[in-house]
């Protein structure tokens, strides 16, 4: 399974990685600090879960940049 988390604080995104690796060991998992980097690395790539912080400064909201995902033809469930 490949895991992407986008999270703008370093702690955080630790604290995440975490915790998927403890539920999905087998997990591929990259990070992205902004959502911008988000969209880029979603539309390139094939990710089977998308976990993001809904407020990420500067730039694009976690929000934001699941919507631009969605209109490039990439369909995630979105939690928050």
């Amino acid at each position: 399974m490949r895991i992407i988390i986008a999270e703008d604080d370093p702690n955080l995104r630790k604290l995440y990685r975490m915790s998927v690796e403890t539920f999905i060991p087998d997990g591929v998992i990259d990070e992205v600090n902004n959502g911008s980097d988000l969209v880029t690395r979603v539309v390139e790539g094939n990710y089977d879960l998308v976990l993001t912080d809904n407020n990420m400064p500067p730039g694009l909201s976690g929000l934001e940049a699941i919507r631009q995902i969605r209109a490039r033809g990439r369909k995630y469930q979105s939690v928050c």
